[in-house]
C-alpha cells in the first residue's frame, strides 16, 4: 500500500506558488507574533525555518514553475463552466459580513451585501466585495438575521440578473395528530395527481407534449452535438417543467384545504421509476426516463415544503402493491389491472377506475398505519413528528398489506369513504 504525504518542502511550495513575494518571508515573521492558534502558528514556523534553511529567491523560482505548469496544464485543456452559478463560504464565523440596508436609498437598490475576500487580498488587509441589491423587507423580514457562511451566486443571462442566494436561521413547524386523510397516487399517462375524493389534477399536457416531441426529436443526438439553439431550448423545458410541477403541488394543498383534509398520504417516489418495466413507454418515450427527466422523485420534497407551510401533515408510505391491491378482498394480482384505465379483481370481481383505486388504497393504507400500530412506517428522522416508510423486503411489505386489508377498522373506512365518493 502506498500512502501519499505532503512534505513541508510541498507545503513551502504550494504556498509561494499561491502567494509567495519578495516580501513573503517579512510577512511570515511579523505573521507569527500576532497568531494566537498554536497549529497555525506552527505551520508558519515550519514555513519560515523552510524559507531560510533553502533560501526565499530559489523556493520562488521553482514554484514559479510549478504554478506555470499548472496553469499550461489547463491552458491545453481549459475548464468548461456548465451552469453559470457557484457555491461558496465566507472566512467570517458569524456568516457573510452583512447585508446592511442602504443609507443612500435610491432605484438602484436598497440594501448592501457585504462578502469578506471574495477576490482575495489587498496588500496584507483581506479586501470586501459590497455588492447592491434590492431585498424586501416584508418577503426577506430583518436583514441581519441572515449569517449564513454558505450562499450561492445565480448568473442568469435570459434576465440579465445576478441572484445572492442565502439563508437565515429558523424553526420550521410540522403539524402532527391530524386525521382528516387525503390519499395521492401519482402517474404519468393520464393525470399527474390523482386522489382519493375522486378528482384529479393533470400536467400542463401541451408542455408536456412539446418536451416529449423535443425529446424524439434529438434522441438520435448526443448530448454534445447540440446546437446553442437546442441547448439553450432543452434548459428552457427543463425551468418550464420545474416551474409547472412547483404550481401543481401548490393547486394539490389547496385541493386538499377545499376538501377539509389536513394529511396528505402519498407515496414514496424515490424509487418510483423502478415500479414500471424497462419496456413501458408514453408517447414513445420510456416511463423510467420519463419520470428522471421530469425529476418526479422531487415532488415529495416540493409537497412537503407546501405541506409545512399550509398546517397539512404528510405521511409517504411504499410504492408497491397499491396498483395491484383490491381494498375489498385484500387479494394482490397483477391481474388485478387488466388495462392501464381499469382495475378489475379476478377473486371479488371489484372494478374500478384503476388512478382511483391506487388512490384509495394509498389513503386507507396510510390512515390505518398511521392511527394503528404501525409496521409499515416510522418516525421521519428530519422531523421525528410525520412518517416515512421502514426499509422492508418486498415480500414482508405484501403480506403485511394484504393483513391490513383484512382487518375490520380498514374494511370499515373503506365503506365510509366509498360512501363519499
Amino acid at each position: 500500500m502506498v500512502v501519499l504525504k505532503e512534505t513541508e518542502l510541498s507545503q513551502i511550495l504550494t504556498y509561494l506558488a499561491k502567494y509567495g513575494s519578495d516580501n513573503s518571508l517579512v510577512y511570515l515573521q511579523n505573521k507569527l507574533f500576532v497568531i494566537s492558534n498554536e497549529d497555525v502558528q506552527q505551520y508558519y514556523q515550519m514555513l519560515v525555518n523552510v524559507i531560510q534553511r533553502r533560501g526565499l529567491l530559489k523556493l520562488l523560482e521553482v514554484a514559479n514553475l510549478k504554478k506555470e505548469n499548472v496553469i499550461s496544464k489547463y491552458n491545453k485543456k481549459p475548464i468548461e463552466f456548465t451552469k453559470l452559478s457557484y457555491r461558496s463560504a465566507g472566512q467570517n464565523t458569524k456568516g457573510i459580513n452583512s447585508i446592511q440596508p442602504n443609507k443612500n436609498n435610491n432605484n438602484f437598490c436598497n440594501s448592501m451585501i457585504v462578502i469578506e475576500g471574495l477576490f482575495g487580498t489587498k496588500g496584507n488587509k483581506k479586501e470586501n466585495v459590497v455588492v447592491p441589491t434590492q431585498a424586501n423587507s416584508k418577503y426577506h423580514s430583518d436583514l441581519k438575521e441572515y449569517t449564513s457562511q454558505e450562499y450561492i451566486i445565480v448568473v442568469n443571462e435570459h434576465k440579465q440578473q445576478i441572484r445572492f442566494i442565502t439563508t437565515k436561521k429558523g424553526n420550521r413547524e410540522y403539524a402532527s395528530g391530524n386525521t382528516n386523510f387525503l390519499g395521492v397516487d401519482v402517474n404519468i399517462k393520464h393525470n399527474l395527481f390523482a386522489t382519493s375524493s375522486n378528482q384529479t389534477i393533470d400536467f400542463d399536457r401541451d408542455l408536456l407534449n412539446k418536451f416529449i416531441a423535443f425529446l424524439k426529436k434529438t434522441d438520435l443526438k448526443n448530448n454534445k452535438n447540440f446546437t446553442k439553439g437546442e441547448t439553450k431550448l432543452q434548459q428552457t423545458y427543463q425551468r418550464r417543467i420545474k416551474y409547472m410541477l412547483q404550481e401543481k403541488c401548490n393547486e394539490l394543498i389547496k385541493l386538499a384545504k377545499a376538501n377539509d383534509k389536513n394529511h396528505i398520504v402519498m407515496e414514496d417516489l424515490s424509487q418510483f421509476s423502478r415500479s414500471f418495466s424497462k419496456s413501458d413507454e408514453f408517447q414513445g418515450v420510456k416511463y423510467s426516463r420519463l419520470i428522471k427527466l421530469l425529476h418526479l422523485s422531487s415532488l415529495n420534497e416540493i409537497v412537503a415544503s407546501i405541506c409545512s407551510k399550509n398546517d397539512i401533515q404528510l405521511t409517504l408510505i411504499h410504492s408497491h402493491y397499491t396498483s395491484q391491491a383490491c381494498p375489498v378482498c385484500g387479494n394482490i394480482s397483477r391481474d388485478n389491472r387488466t388495462s392501464q384505465e381499469q382495475f378489475k379483481c379476478v377473486i371479488c370481481g371489484h372494478t374500478c377506475n384503476a388512478d382511483l383505486n391506487s388512490s384509495i388504497n394509498i389513503h386507507l393504507l396510510g390512515q390505518q398505519e398511521v392511527l394503528g400500530c404501525s409496521k409499515l412506517l416510522q418516525k421521519n428522522k428530519l422531523n421525528q413528528v410525520w412518517f416515512s416508510p421502514k426499509r422492508l423486503k418486498k415480500e414482508a411489505i405484501k403480506d403485511e398489506v394484504e393483513n391490513i386489508f383484512l382487518t375490520n377498522p380498514f374494511q370499515e373506512s373503506r365503506i365510509n369513504l366509498f360512501s363519499l365518493i
